[in-house]
């Protein structure tokens, strides 16, 4: 029997690979995270626009899992599937990047998150201003971009976003440490089952964000459409989901560093290559 032919994606790649490695992680982040935020924006549109009567919030949760899941798969063996600034900055900690990298990845999520809000509000456009037309304020629709507190101070908003992003960034480190030998096929699913998890302990307060770039970048396209008040609200609410994540990820990815992961005897194959490099 022949083999398939190859050939279209030895010209694809010929024609479409880009030369830079950083480049290509970029674009990598930028699509992830698009496809993660259309996802996501689109779970909690059908949710709002439906009354509640399609899914319900355990829906939700457990969509946002799965989008996490297979952006993450997506872009796994390119970038890692960061998708996250706040772990991005924790993988430069870890050595596992540049540190020059991490505000180049960091723009690339930006955007990819914008981009991903607006294709979900595009394919949602119509019963979106039906939804609007009966309301006397934007409020709910605008929730299904970007986190709004619940009767929740500054202090609790910013301690909410901390250890919410502590709790992903420890158990991230926990799926990608090799000695706890996590199949590299596996980590994705398991970054999802993550999500739901935090999205099923800490949603009360804010709506658990826990990502800089997967707040801000869909409040800056709600900006667009309803204007100064995403940005307003609660007092200026917005800046907490940008700042509060970065702390919560090196809080959570060091403390494991260090109470868990240096605490494993090496493997054998991690001594092997210690003493090559040496």
């Amino acid at each position: 029997m022949r083999k398939p032919s190859t050939q279209p994606m030895v010209r694809a790649r010929s024609l479409f690979r880009l030369s830079s490695k950083l480049a290509r992680n970029c674009l990598s982040e930028f699509i992830g995270t698009m496809m993660l935020l259309f996802l996501g924006c689109a779970i909690c549109l059908q949710y709002t626009l439906s009354d509640g009567k399609l899914s319900s919030w355990l829906h939700v949760n457990i969509g946002w899992g799965f989008a996490l899941t297979l952006s993450a798969l997506a872009t796994y063996q390119t970038s890692g599937g960061q998708l996250n600034p706040a772990i991005s900055l924790l993988m430069a900690t870890l050595g596992n990047m540049p540190y020059s990298w991490v505000l180049p990845y960091s723009i690339a999520q930006l955007s990819g998150a914008f981009t991903g809000a607006a294709l979900a509000y595009g394919v949602y456009y119509e019963r979106s201003l039906r939804y609007l037309a009966a309301l006397p304020s934007p409020g709910h629709l605008t929730a299904c971009f970007t986190s709004w507190p619940s009767n929740a101070s500054h202090t609790t908003a910013f301690i909410d976003q901390v250890a919410g992003t502590a709790v992903l960034a420890f158990f991230i480190c926990v799926c990608v440490d090799r000695r706890n030998k996590v199949p590299v096929f596996l980590q994705p699913l398991f970054f999802g089952f993550l999500l739901i998890m935090i999205g099923c302990a800490l949603n009360l307060n804010v709506g658990y964000p826990i990502n800089p770039a997967r707040d801000l970048g869909p409040r800056i396209f709600a900006f667009l459409l309803f204007g100064m008040e995403v940005f307003s609200h609660s007092n200026y609410y917005f800046w907490i989901p940008v700042v509060a994540p970065f702390f919560g990820a090196l809080i959570g990815g060091w403390l494991y560093q260090i109470l868990i992961g240096v605490q494993i005897d090496k493997d054998p194959e991690e001594e092997y290559e210690l003493k090559q490099a040496v």
